[in-house]
């Protein structure tokens, strides 16, 4: 019965670390990928300021980088740990990286010295998003229908989408809506298309 009972530990313990090895594996092939170690910051030159907006999984702060004003994603506290959610935020700032247009906000960099302070750096869009400009024409009563801004605006994200899918392969943003575009200056007419979370 001992012998039993210690044949069984043993391949449980066995079974866990061939599971801890492959989570590894599969963290240590994106922590070591060339893009995301070609772009990566030193942590400690990345300071956060104020909570901009939360989502499910993941929390978008104002903050400063070299003197300048950014924007800095990291995952929720309570998702840092979860190595798929950590796995997916590495690969969309490595697609991030890649990415270079003046419809899509700027990718600055990643830092990070342990999971708990993984982040990617982006340019701030002070302006703020699509959604709160249209929530503001309704407060104001703009006039409905078409009008130059709302025009560019339309133009702006027809960019956007022309570049994504010009790429190599071609990318599809799966999560297209008014909280994922952002003004650079508010009324500047830049915007530019944000959170890469979904695509594909």
């Amino acid at each position: 019965m001992c012998i039993f009972l210690l044949c069984i530990i043993t391949l449980g313990f066995i079974a866990i670390r061939r599971l801890r090895f492959r989570a590894d594996q599969g963290q240590t092939g994106l922590w070591d990928d060339d893009i995301i170690t070609a772009n990566r910051l030193p942590r400690e030159k990345v300071r956060i300021l104020t909570l901009i907006s939360h989502g499910a999984f993941g929390e978008v702060y104002a903050g400063i980088y070299n003197n300048e004003q950014v924007a800095v994603k990291m995952l929720l506290p309570s998702t840092r740990r979860d190595m798929k959610l950590v796995n997916g935020f590495l690969i969309e700032a490595k697609l991030t990286a890649t990415m270079d247009h003046p419809r899509i906000v700027t990718f600055i960099g990643i830092a990070w010295d342990s999971l708990s302070d993984l982040c990617v750096v982006m340019e701030f869009m002070e302006g703020g998003d699509l959604r709160t400009l249209l929530t503001n024409y309704k407060q104001k009563q703009h006039p409905v229908g078409f009008d130059r801004e709302k025009v560019t605006i339309a133009l702006h994200v027809c960019h956007a989408l022309t570049y994504l899918h010009s790429l190599e392969p071609p990318l599809i943003h799966r999560d297209l809506k008014s909280k994922h575009f952002a003004e650079r200056h508010a009324r500047s007419q830049t915007n530019r298309l944000r959170d890469f979370t979904r695509t594909t």
